[in-house]
């Protein structure tokens, strides 16, 4: 790590230095050298850290459910008017199950039907939709319920998704093979691990029924957090299972895999079986396939494979693998700290701005210096909001109120390229401008504005309510003070006790990065090629 912070200083030395601005100073070289460290330490925790892996487990429906469309009334109310409206709103009809694990997938009408001539019984009751409505229920409609029996010929399968933490997938180790092009994975055929116990291309009423078989396993042994899955390859080399185990990186971390060879009339000649740490489980399973003859004498003795893998099978914990970290590279460590100390040269490497000045101006007193400031900025940015807004105050200050007026309406056309806040302050300046000068229809439309633009700007809430009080509009007053509650709730009339109508200055920069360090440098460079 030494190399990479002599890297760092010498580029926080460096890049001022080639600017032609003024040092970072010590506060800039501190700032970005933490914070480059701080994005090291970030990039190696995710390099190093422990990934989240999958695994899938077998379950069963429980519980079908068919919900009627159903009509919710919505209130809707006008901010400005107070006008109150309702809109009926319709909602669909749904259908859904509910497996053994809570989870809960969405089907189609067909599927539901299917449950219900499976299981035998269904169930009326008045749907819930509390939970979901936002206004009055009008018609809930009805929900219709299926539910399993409790008996095994009636049992429908699904698979679910559980996450778990495999701290050794981002490490180079004997568990984690390196990937397979896209080329070998079409051309041996081999398919992603996913929610299936039966893979491979090999078809026949032997393999139907063995799928039958796996899918009642994983289902019933679902407690016991183990998934087998069957891989059949028929006329393949027994070479090919390796390239199978190769691209599911070993398996899960529940699931035993066996790669099973026939030939065209389904004999069984060869057998390899993986799995996270299981050796004893494989070679036994494996022995056990190699034993049998065909595919339908494994269905037939089923229940010994059950037995294998109750007996040693067992689920890795990953808890031991806790030591493992993975190695940050230099090349990723350079790469952050000159991400980092880009932006923080960025951010600190600039000379003082016109509002800076002008400010220190204003503090001093020296307002005519002050508009001097803006007015030689605004000869090389003339769209430039803030600067138009501070000059408007000036203005405003000195009772000009023709300038005012003219720099402030420049501002307000500008006002988009402002954060929300100061085109709210630029908007309550005009809105002042506009009450000083007895236009007081134009200054409630202004402190409006100033209120759409932030929500929390208390200032514009206040002058606006001072405005209707002096008018005499109560249920404006009322109106506004109800907005209030909603964004910042608290008594108008109290918390503007005290607060004085004024102008605001301004003292950031628009652009977050315009004329900032790097980014000047870097036009400038390109400017000069």
């Amino acid at each position: 790590m030494s190399i990479a912070f002599v890297y760092a200083l010498g580029l926080l030395l460096v890049i001022p230095y080639l600017a032609g601005w003024e040092a970072l100073g010590w506060v800039g070289m501190t700032v970005g050298i933490l914070g480059a460290w701080i994005v090291i330490g970030i990039a190696k925790c995710c390099e190093s850290g422990k990934e989240e892996d999958e695994e899938i487990l077998g379950t069963y429906v429980t519980e079908a459910r068919y919900y009627e469309p159903w009509t919710e009334k919505i209130k809707h109310e006008d901010e400005e008017t107070g006008e109150v409206t309702y809109e009926e709103v319709e909602h669909d009809e749904e259908w859904e199950i509910t497996v053994a694990e809570g989870d809960i997938f969405d089907i189609d009408e067909d599927e539901y039907e299917e449950f219900v001539s499976l299981f035998g019984n269904e169930e009326e009751e008045e749907a819930d939709h509390y939970g979901e409505a936002e206004g009055e229920i009008i018609d809930p409609g009805y929900c219709y319920t299926t539910t399993w029996p409790g008996t095994f010929e009636t049992a429908s399968y699904e698979y679910v998704r559980r996450s778990y933490k495999n701290p050794l997938l981002r490490t180079n180790n004997v568990y984690t093979d390196e990937k397979l092009d896209e080329k070998t994975i079409k051309t041996y055929h081999l398919e992603k691990y996913g929610c299936k116990g039966l893979y491979g291309k090999v078809k026949g009423e032997d393999v139907d029924a063995l799928e039958d078989e796996i899918r009642d396993y994983n289902c019933w042994m679902r407690e016991k957090n183990i998934k087998l899955n069957f891989i059949l390859l028929e006329n393949e080399k027994s070479s090919r299972a390796m390239l199978w185990q190769q691209y599911w990186h070993n398996g899960k971390r529940n699931t035993i895999n066996a790669v099973v060879g026939v030939d065209s009339k389904h004999k069984i000649q060869w057998a390899h079986v993986f799995g996270w740490q299981n050796e004893a489980a494989c070679i036994k399973l494996r022995n056990f396939i190699t034993g049998q003859e065909t595919l339908s004498d494994i269905t037939t003795h089923i229940s010994q494979v059950w037995d294998i893998l109750k007996e040693n099978y067992a689920l890795p914990d990953f808890k031991q693998y806790d030591f493992v970290q993975g190695k940050f590279p230099l090349t990723g460590t350079l790469v952050a700290l000159t991400i980092c100390i880009g932006l923080f040269c960025g951010l600190f490497c600039r000379p003082p701005q016109y509002n800076d000045r002008a400010y220190l101006h204003i503090q001093q007193g020296s307002y005519q210096q002050a508009k001097n400031e803006l007015h030689q900025y605004l000869q090389q940015h003339p769209e430039d909001a803030i600067a138009q807004n501070n000059l408007g105050v000036l203005y405003f200050r000195d009772k000009q109120f023709d300038e005012a007026e003219k720099m402030l309406n420049r501002a307000v056309e500008q006002v988009e390229q402002l954060a929300r806040d100061n085109a709210a302050n630029v908007y309550r300046n005009r809105g002042t401008l506009y009450r000083e000068t007895n236009r007081k229809k134009q200054a409630i439309a202004d402190y409006k504005k100033s209120i759409e633009k932030y929500h929390y700007a208390t200032k514009s809430y206040c002058v606006l309510y001072r405005l209707y009080t002096d008018l005499g509009y109560k249920k404006s007053r009322w109106a506004l003070q109800e907005q209030y509650n909603n964004y910042i709730s608290g008594n108008l009339k109290e918390d503007c006790e005290g607060d004085k109508d004024q102008v605001t200055f301004m003292f950031e920069e628009t652009d977050f990065m315009k004329d900032r360090g790097i980014v000047k440098l870097i036009n400038e460079i390109f400017n000069n090629i």
